[in-house]
């Protein structure tokens, strides 16, 4: 595990929050319900 990334999502490590797919993929869902 990466201690250097860390996800603010996820609140936990291994990743960056930009590289987050499922960050990613709730925001999809959210734009295309008209949210944004």
């Amino acid at each position: 595990m990466d201690k250097g990334k860390y996800c603010h999502y996820h609140r936990s490590y291994g990743h960056v929050t930009e590289d987050c797919v499922y960050l990613k993929d709730a925001i999809e869902i959210l734009i295309q319900k008209g949210y944004a």
